[in-house]
């Protein structure tokens, strides 16, 4: 059978796991039972070469953390051969890492998600356990003013807040 067309969205796991054990996470909870494994940049940019053309958008997380993976600034130069929008969500956990920061800059994917629970440790790590929410907004910091310095307007840095019962006050 020949598809009707090439595909306008994908969404691409770059890691299975993560650093962070949140109780409503399949991988945090350990429900997700597969080898712990990383997207080969390799097969990442064959996929993109084959459907990058054709894109509208992708989104670079399922349902690892991204930011754990040590060839991210390759998957990041593949992905921005092409004109398509990516969105990167992330705990924030890495953020300060040189080698994500150098990533996120050299090769910045359109829209940079940042997630958190709460604004105090005791909130965010409700669910985001393991996580220092000192982490996540310090490395933001850090990338808004590289942003500034170097006059770039991407990535956008889009901070996701859910709102719960716990965290609504």
């Amino acid at each position: 059978l020949q598809p009707w067309s090439m595909p306008l969205h994908m969404q691409f796991e770059l890691t299975n796991f993560c650093n962070l054990k949140c109780p409503i996470c399949p991988t945090g909870i350990g429900g997700v039972r597969r080898k712990r494994q990383l997207m080969s940049p390799d097969l990442f940019r064959q996929v993109i070469d084959e459907v990058g053309p054709y894109l509208l958008t992708a989104s670079l997380w399922g349902w690892g953390e991204p930011t754990l993976h040590p060839q991210l600034e390759q998957i990041l130069r593949a992905a921005r051969r092409y004109p398509f929008v990516t969105f990167l969500s992330t705990n924030g956990q890495n953020l300060c890492d040189q080698n994500v920061i150098d990533a996120l800059i050299e090769n910045p994917p359109t829209y940079l998600i940042v997630a958190i629970d709460g604004l105090t440790d005791e909130v965010n790590t409700r669910f985001r356990k393991g996580a220092r929410l000192a982490k996540a907004l310090e490395g933001v910091r850090r990338l808004a003013e590289l942003k500034r310095q170097r006059g770039m307007q991407l990535p956008v840095l889009h901070m996701r807040f859910i709102v719960m019962k716990h965290n609504q006050h």
